[in-house]
């Protein structure tokens, strides 16, 4: 009897030791796998100095860096935020969630760091600080998708204490068992060629979500961008990717070469079906950190949203209203339409949204629900979509009543998520609410707007 215990015994042993070397095995073969298709990336370190605009935007394409293939992403430049208590480094990034106790076995947990060079151009880093992966609280509530938009966080070293103005030069250095991967950053320093020239009213950029899907809505587009720039808005920054539709992209290209548009070509390294609306809590951000500095306040609303204000107020007009709040929340109402189709053509010109519609839904969303805000970039450190989550200390909030300030928000009814509020919102009654249409004619957008896309067009 006890023969046969101690040969049960033995098996026993003999199966848990053939489990371990197979998963030692499997964990070998994905690393090596995973070797095989890392490639080197460039070092920008003996590149010549660019201000962070044009890092950022001249090259019009944030081509993103592989740092560890199927897990994690980043974009070619770096920001220097000063949201935070101290000065940060801020890398945009798309990573995989976060990974499950067997995941972080079998492939190893990933470390990195930010090392920063010396000011002679070929020496080696002299210090260093961990680089804090942090994945966008909002980007990680849309269901069980792989990826999740977010940032790499340094602390700002500086080896080159007696030149304070030299642009700063980093690597961000990440490990994952065996594997390394390192990608190179200059960014100027004291944000010095990121400062807003001195103006004598309140300036203000727009952000916009990306453009993707086919969408083609070219009168849309330029009713948009005339109606904001009447409500004072200087610059359009806009994130295009590849499925943007063709007229809509001429209309984009016409207004650049005005000096009132830019792009970033918005092309990501993951399916689209793997992170949440592509990446647009990566863009947002992205786009916030490139205005910060450059322009008093910055715009975040959807390309179907109108600000229709009373008495015809401009943006410049809300901020006083505000006591100049550093972020200035606006509250929804849906404007119901008959959606056109956006994939196929451009919509008339006598379906102008904010000249021909007046009847809003007689509910207004509280805030943080479909809301959208105006703030201070330089104060913001983490948003939502529709409202900020974390802002510097002492930064001041101004919620505006829907008589003064109201989010026209021009969409079908008939996709509306089942929300509770979304419920409430079908339920109501209408209301005639016709302030948009009224800026929309003192701006003169019937004519403008004909105007500008013969002209693009051409």
């Amino acid at each position: 009897m006890s023969t046969f215990f101690l040969s049960a015994k033995f098996s026993v042993i003999k199966r848990l030791l053939q489990t371990f070397l197979f998963v030692v095995c499997l964990a070998g073969l994905i690393t090596l796998q995973q070797q095989s298709y890392l490639t080197p990336q460039p070092d920008l370190s003996t590149e010549p100095y660019r201000s962070q605009q044009a890092i950022n935007h001249s090259n019009k394409n944030a081509s993103w860096r592989t740092v560890f293939p199927g897990s994690l992403y980043v974009l070619p430049y770096a920001q220097l935020s000063a949201a935070f208590a101290t000065p940060e480094l801020h890398i945009t990034a798309v990573a995989e969630g976060v990974p499950s106790y067997v995941g972080s076995f079998l492939r190893g947990t990933i470390h990195c760091k930010c090392e920063f060079f010396p000011s002679n151009r070929g020496s080696p880093p002299t210090v260093s600080t961990d680089a804090l992966l942090e994945r966008y609280a909002e980007s990680q509530l849309h269901g069980r998708i792989k990826y999740a938009s977010g940032r790499f966080r340094c602390a700002l070293l500086t080896p080159n204490a007696e030149e304070p103005d030299r642009p700063i030069r980093f690597r961000l250095h990440c490990r994952r068992g065996s594997l390394r991967s390192l990608t190179d950053f200059t960014v100027p320093n004291k944000g010095s060629d990121v400062s807003s020239p001195s103006r004598a009213s309140v300036s203000f950029a727009y952000c916009s979500a990306p453009i993707w899907g086919g969408f083609n809505d070219a009168a849309g587009l330029v009713e948009f961008l005339e109606y904001y720039r009447w409500m004072g808005v200087e610059r359009f920054i806009f994130y295009v990717h590849d499925s943007a539709g063709p007229a809509v992209v001429r209309v984009l290209a016409c207004y650049e070469e005005r000096g009132l548009v830019e792009t970033v070509r918005w092309t990501l390294p993951v399916r689209q079906d793997t992170v949440w609306y592509q990446a647009q809590l990566a863009a947002l951000h992205d786009c916030f950190a490139s205005t910060a500095g450059r322009w008093d306040y910055t715009l975040n609303v959807d390309l179907d949203e109108f600000v229709a204000t009373t008495q015809q107020r401009k943006l410049s007009d809300l901020v006083e209203t505000s006591g100049e709040s550093d972020c200035l929340m606006i509250r929804s109402s849906i404007m119901p339409v008959v959606q056109p189709d956006l994939l196929e053509a451009d919509r008339s010109i006598g379906s102008i949204r904010t000249m021909s519609d007046v009847t809003r839904k007689d509910y207004v969303y509280p805030n943080e629900i479909r809301s959208k805000f105006l703030c201070r970039a330089e104060k913001v450190q983490e948003m939502g979509i529709h409202h900020v989550l974390r802002a510097s200390r002492g930064m001041t909030n101004f919620n505006f009543t829907p008589q003064v300030a109201l989010l026209f928000h021009y969409r079908s009814t008939e996709n509306l998520a089942a929300a509770e509020e979304d419920k409430i919102c079908l339920a109501a009654g209408t209301v005639v609410d016709d302030r948009a249409r009224r800026i929309a004619k003192q701006a003169g957008l019937g004519e403008i707007v004909e105007k500008q896309l013969r002209m693009c067009a051409s």
